[in-house]
């Protein structure tokens, strides 16, 4: 159990989709056609959300808050990680930080050889949703009630024994349901 703490998201998702026995004994069991590049494929995309999970530890404040990793890619056993930044300026000063970022990548992936390209593009973060559009609110006008309706209908609540204040408040209540019945919805 102390081994799967230690591993990455990735290596136990490809544990667990090869089993124990490997990948031969995966293929006989259950007679499916094994296609290894699925599972790099899926070992890739695991090693971006990591990555884009801990952007903030790994990039430092300065370039994490302008910027975003976009693609992860394998080119010859090198991860190659596409980085999304705002506009040209941040782009020219993110240029200046390749070096270190590649190495804080490398040391995020366990020593893994990383090259880091920079392009202006979106940067989508995990933490930020999607915007939707917003919704339309629609808004009755309002219900004005005269002084002399009030005072008539107080007069009902009046004849039962409430206060004043009360009396008053409930004819508002009342004559305003009432002219909100009568409207067209």
């Amino acid at each position: 159990m102390d081994d799967d703490f230690a591993k990455s998201a990735g290596e136990i998702v490809g544990s667990a989709l090869c089993g124990k026995g490997g990948e031969e004994s995966r293929k006989k069991a259950r007679g499916v056609r094994y296609r290894p590049e699925y599972w790099s494929l899926v070992n890739l995309s695991i090693k971006l959300s990591e990555l884009s999970e801990n952007w903030r530890a790994v990039a430092g404040e300065p370039l994490a808050s302008r910027s975003a990793p976009a693609a992860c890619e394998e080119d010859g056993g090198r991860f190659v990680i596409t980085v999304n930044v705002p506009d040209q300026m941040v782009l020219s000063s993110a240029r200046f930080r390749k070096a270190r970022l590649e190495r804080e990548i490398s040391a995020f992936f366990g020593g893994a050889a990383v090259s880091v390209d920079f392009r202006v593009g979106p940067i989508r973060t995990p933490a930020q949703p999607a915007r939707s559009a917003p919704q339309k609110v629609y808004r009755r006008a309002p219900v004005v009630n005269g002084e002399e309706e009030i005072a008539e209908r107080a007069k009902f609540f009046l004849g039962g024994g409430m206060s004043p204040e009360l009396a008053g408040a409930m004819a508002r209540v009342m004559l305003s349901l009432e002219k909100l019945s009568k409207r067209r919805r």
